[in-house]
């Protein structure tokens, strides 16, 4: 029993039975002739593992780490020559201190010095490596995941390119507020795409506003003479590119309340409405107004190919139905116009808004329904759960408008 309880054979693990197969000499080498590993220095480079390569995450801190490393070692060199700033700087002042009231061209041509200037500054920033936002301020794990995100901040900007960004911003908002100049569609287009190339949209609102209210100085007059603009004038709307291109800036500097201004100065306002109505109505009104008469020329023509009746009452009966024909058409075609809503995705018209209201308004409705998709969730199924004091700002600013933002018996699976 003893016997058979020693000299059973039990499994062993396979190290073990390596080592017991192997030869009784190989084993019994003295201590003495093994040699250990010699300490290694300080200056011994220890090995590097790379990253679980099966986990995105990872991945995509490394090169965010690598970003940063090459941000540290970046120059603070200003990608233009200080002297040409100066001489734009020399001669803006030449043309504000003139006792003449500049021209257009004079005007644009200082601004597209500047203009010069911000598209080399923002693309050799656009060219650089991007440095993490908010690296000197701790770091949570929700800061960290949505910093992973390359487009949701924009280029870090060294100390000298940051002097010469607000330089050239300062210096192009002196040129549109100072009296003498005469704010156009040119210089407002010009001024707008300087501040938006330096994402500096911060004065937007203001410049809208001056554009329908600043006194008009006449070109050539010295000392200067002024004339007080109307500022429902159709001429005085901003154009729609114009306005689009400011709440594009305004959006990608994640400005709601900056965004809200530049849509009321330039969609809200009267003028706007105003020339809608010259670019979009009067010529159709002119169609049907000319359209009786047009009427009735085709009606006698008609009333010649009978013998039926005579030829005044076959041309009144062609007239009549003519005029009907086209009055149906008109009718059913405008209001086809004005009640259609597939194009609203968030934000729609409340109940008793007329459909002329809702004609003229389109463009400002289209804003702010694009201010929704831009600061609310993307997920549709997430729609209605915004919060915060900006969102709340948004929904009762639209309904202050007559519109609804993110309607309960229009979202999705509340029909």
């Amino acid at each position: 029993m003893r016997s058979s309880l020693i000299y059973c054979k039990r499994p062993i693990c396979q190290t073990c039975e390596f080592i017991a197969s192997k030869p009784r000499a190989h084993l019994a080498r003295p201590f003495t002739s093994l040699r250990l590993p010699a300490r290694a220095s300080s200056r011994t480079r220890l090995p590097q593992y790379p990253p679980c390569s099966s986990t995105k995450l990872s991945s995509k801190l490394q090169s965010l780490n690598k970003q940063a490393r090459l941000v540290s070692y970046q120059a603070d060199v200003l990608p233009i020559a200080e002297d040409e700033l100066e001489a734009a700087l020399s001669n803006m002042e030449e043309l504000l201190e003139s006792d003449t009231v500049p021209s257009e061209p004079e005007t644009i041509d200082i601004l597209q010095l500047f203009q010069v200037m911000a598209i080399e500054l923002m693309g050799s920033v656009a060219q650089g490596p991007v440095s993490p936002v908010g690296s000197n301020n701790k770091q949570t794990p929700a800061s960290a995941l949505l910093s992973l995100d390359p487009q949701s901040q924009p280029p870090a900007l060294s100390p000298a390119v940051s002097r010469a960004v607000d330089t050239i911003s300062k210096a192009c908002y002196e040129i549109m507020i100072h009296p003498n100049i005469l704010i156009d569609q040119d210089v407002l287009k010009t001024y707008v795409r300087i501040q938006s190339l330096l994402r500096r949209p911060e004065t937007f609102p203001e410049i809208f506003h001056l554009y329908a209210t600043k006194l008009l100085a006449i070109p050539g007059t010295s000392p200067p003479r002024f004339q007080t603009p109307n500022p429902k004038n159709a001429k005085f709307a901003i154009p729609a590119p114009i306005a689009e291109t400011a709440l594009q800036t305004a959006i990608a500097v994640k400005g709601l309340p900056l965004a809200m201004e530049i849509i009321e100065t330039s969609y809200g306002a009267p003028a706007f409405r105003r020339a809608k109505i010259i670019r979009k109505a009067i010529p159709p009104l002119a169609g049907a107004a000319l359209a009786p008469a047009a009427a009735y020329t085709l009606a006698m023509q008609f009333a010649e190919f009978q013998d039926s009746m005579s030829s005044t009452t076959a041309t009144s009966i062609a007239f009549v139905g003519i005029m009907t024909y086209l009055g149906a058409a008109a009718t059913i075609g405008v209001v086809a116009l004005t009640t259609t809503s597939h194009h609203m995705d968030r934000v729609t018209w409340m109940p008793g808004i007329s459909l002329r209201q809702r004609w003229l308004r389109e463009e400002e409705r289209a804003a702010i329904d694009r201010l929704a998709q831009a600061f609310g969730f993307r997920e549709i199924s997430k729609r209605g759960e915004e919060e915060g004091p900006g969102w709340e700002a948004l929904k009762y600013w639209a309904a202050d408008r007559g519109m609804f933002l993110d309607r309960t018996d229009l979202m999705e699976g509340m029909e």
